[in-house]
């Protein structure tokens, strides 16, 4: 599987990426450094790049530690699965309206956070 991995910097990216290759996936990285995760959703240059990526390296799904919206309505219009994995708590992102995509697979460590997100999000 050709996964486009999400780096921003965050702890365990490299040892999420070392076990998917170890798995027999094919990893590629797009890194941004990020501060502020809501100023990514306006970011067309970013999104005109990984749409390129996600077309020229036949990619299958996105993968990112903690949820960004960005790549969430990126994957959303290329039809492809978005998997995060929340490492952070508490986690303001999953409240943007993106994530209720049907293309998103959301992971979250925390279960009161999963609880009262799933109270908020029906």
């Amino acid at each position: 599987m050709n996964i486009l991995f999400f780096k921003w910097s965050s702890s365990n990216e490299n040892l999420v990426i070392h076990s998917l290759e170890k798995l027999g996936h094919k990893v590629f990285c797009f890194y941004k450094n990020i501060s502020n995760f809501a100023n990514l959703e306006i970011d067309s240059d970013i999104m005109q790049t990984i749409i390129f990526n996600i077309h020229q390296k036949a990619i299958d799904c996105a993968f990112s530690l903690n949820y960004i919206p960005l790549l969430a309505s990126i994957t959303d219009s290329c039809h492809i699965p978005y998997i995060s994995w929340m490492q952070d708590s508490p986690a303001f992102t999953l409240y943007s309206p993106t994530k209720n995509y049907s293309s998103n697979y959301q992971f979250v460590f925390d279960k009161e956070y999963l609880l009262c997100y799933n109270t908020l999000t029906g």
